[in-house]
């Protein structure tokens, strides 16, 4: 997508952690390999197909890589990487975990002196609904299915490495949420995220009051749960409170004085 271009790179001190839109083919794999190890942790990728594909996998993540996928597999086969994914087996000796969402996205990645250490999307609503629309496991309430049912966006793979600082969390949030508003002028999106997750950007360290939209699931290998995010929303509850109204600001884009983004404080 050119609007990707609007948005720059970020290199926020002290460690060097770089946050911004996946465009080279070294970052769109760098960010996949994080996803995809957090699927295989969670045991998502067990039962799902590996696939030796004859063209190479930067290929298939460009435009047009559905159609080439649809000529590589089988009518069953491709029906089955619709449903649930493939892996992807690259020259490298190094499985990718895609989907039918890959090219309808907007991917994000956060990268810590030359290692890949975090991932999110954005997925853009178009021929396919989103996932957390279009599940069947994914149950909506009755009070919310009205106020979500015409969602563009939705945040998925936001997967950070085991170990790593909370910065990258909120870097990968302050991405994702500058380009919804700057770029796309969209506010409100569905997730199902990992109820950890959603634990965590509710509890005292964020304060984002993220309500819930539906009952909890197993959904890519984890308990998780269905919320709306209305980014600004969830932000005003944050800047109420004294522990996380810096790192509100910062979401936003701001630059706050006196506080460290690396661990949230």
């Amino acid at each position: 997508m050119d609007e990707n271009k609007e948005v720059s790179i970020q290199e926020l001190e002290p460690e060097k952690i770089f946050f911004n839109v996946a465009e080279t083919e070294e970052d769109k794999l760098g960010r996949l390999k994080v996803v995809t190890e957090r699927y295989g942790k969670e045991g998502y990728l067990e039962d799902i197909k590996v696939h030796e594909s004859s063209s190479k996998i930067s290929d298939l993540l460009e435009k047009g890589g559905i159609s080439i996928l649809e000529k590589e597999l089988q009518p069953g086969e491709f029906q089955e990487f619709l449903e649930h994914g493939i892996l992807v087996h690259d020259e490298s000796g190094q499985d990718y975990y895609i989907d039918k969402y890959t090219w309808n996205s907007v991917p994000f990645v956060a990268k810590q002196g030359g290692e890949y250490v975090g991932s999110a999307r954005m997925i853009i609503k178009n021929g396919f609904n989103l996932p957390t629309l279009s599940d069947p496991t994914i149950h909506i309430d009755e009070n919310w299915k009205e106020k979500v049912k015409d969602c563009k966006i939705e945040f998925s793979q936001f997967a950070v490495k085991k170990g790593s600082p909370a910065g990258v969390s909120i870097g990968l949030l302050r991405a994702a949420h500058i380009y919804s508003r700057d770029v796309l002028k969209i506010s409100d999106w569905v997730a199902t995220i990992d109820d950890r997750v959603v634990r965590l950007l509710n509890s005292n360290f964020f304060h984002f009051e993220l309500p819930q939209i539906g009952p909890g699931v197993l959904y890519l290998g984890s308990l998780s749960v269905p919320v709306l995010v209305n980014f600004e929303k969830a932000l005003e509850n944050a800047e109420k409170h004294e522990n996380s109204k810096n790192m509100a600001q910062f979401i936003r884009g701001n630059d706050v004085e006196g506080f460290d983004w690396y661990s949230g404080k």
